[in-house]
């Protein structure tokens, strides 16, 4: 019996890939698929934390959005606070049942960060701080819905070191991403009192104080003068209008009474205020200046500011106002 033989050389190459690959074809399939396969699943994962990072800026300015609406709505402040290093709260009114305060989370590994680009922490007593001593970042819209900082910046952050940066300007504005550093003049229109509408004004005697952060001119705002009172044969006198220090005793402001008499002066703080001395004796008939030291004892924050301590003595009284920042 003859067997027959065929040339492999014969064989036409369409009926040689019906013998399949290679085991080194294989092996090199298996790699790049694994190549591309890891390049894939790193590219997916850092998509997600940009994604997240965007969405938590994004929804982190909406809610500032309508915390600045809401106060301006009802006339009265609205708060936005960073309470750990990746959740903050806003006090406002929600759904029009009163003011109350909600606290939120940034997505996944996204945290807030101080300028330094380190995110906060929490120390021993329950405070946020940062690692480079400076205050936290904080949002007080007032009744014309601007905040008493000229610029407040709430910086977020991702594990792949992408930030993104939330602006709350003096004016109230929002921004994502996107930072005025220098404020615009504002043009002066001057009005016709005949322009305005008698039954647009409200008679009363309560003032909201309105400052000017940034010192803009045309900027509007308050500026609280120093204090003078006087009596028959006398005064009594502040050398400021008001002052600024950092809650829970993170900084101090003095400020300075003179009186034209004798007679003692007693300091009368708001209960988040502490003063030292809390009086004074002047012994002197021709009076004198004295030196007094302010400072918070609470980790509440003022927002306009409502904090006052009455200065008095048997002549008369001054008010010092005193803005409480983190």
């Amino acid at each position: 019996m003859k067997t027959m033989k065929m040339n492999d050389a014969r064989i036409p190459a369409s009926d040689r890939s019906i013998a399949g690959f290679s085991f080194l074809e294989l092996m090199v399939l298996v790699t790049v698929i694994s190549v591309v396969g890891a390049f894939a699943i790193v590219s997916v994962t850092n998509s997600r934390k940009s994604i997240r990072l965007q969405n938590s800026a994004r929804v982190f300015a909406g809610y500032a959005e309508k915390a600045r609406i809401d106060a301006i709505k009802r006339h009265d402040a609205t708060n936005i606070d960073i309470k750990t290093a990746t959740s903050y709260s806003i006090t406002m009114d929600f759904d029009g049942s009163g003011v109350s305060t909600r606290n939120f989370n940034l997505e996944s590994d996204v945290v807030f960060t101080d300028s330094t680009n380190t995110a906060y922490t929490v120390d021993g007593s329950g405070n946020v701080v940062s690692s480079n001593g400076e205050a936290v970042s904080f949002a007080d819209f007032n009744w014309r819905g601007r905040t008493s900082q000229c610029s407040m910046l709430f910086r977020m952050q991702n594990p792949n070191n992408e930030r993104s940066v939330v602006q709350i300007a003096g004016s109230g504005d929002v921004t994502v991403d996107t930072i005025a550093s220098t404020p615009a003049n504002v043009t002066v229109t001057s009005m016709n009192s005949n322009d305005i509408t008698s039954s647009s004004v409200l008679n009363g005697n309560f003032s909201h104080f309105e400052l000017n952060p940034c010192s803009v001119n045309g900027g509007g705002g308050t500026v609280i003068a120093p204090p003078t009172a006087t009596c028959v044969g006398g005064h009594i006198s502040s050398d400021v209008g008001s002052v600024s220090v950092r809650k829970n005793s993170g900084s101090t402001a003095s400020v300075n009474i003179t009186v034209t008499g004798a007679g003692t002066i007693n300091a009368v703080p708001n209960s988040n205020i502490q003063v030292t001395p809390t009086s004074q004796s002047v012994t002197a008939s021709t009076g004198g200046t004295f030196s007094f030291t302010v400072k918070s004892i609470t980790k509440v924050r003022s927002s306009n500011p409502p904090f006052t301590v009455v200065f008095s003595n048997p002549c008369n009284s001054v008010t010092l106002y005193v803005s409480v920042t983190n």
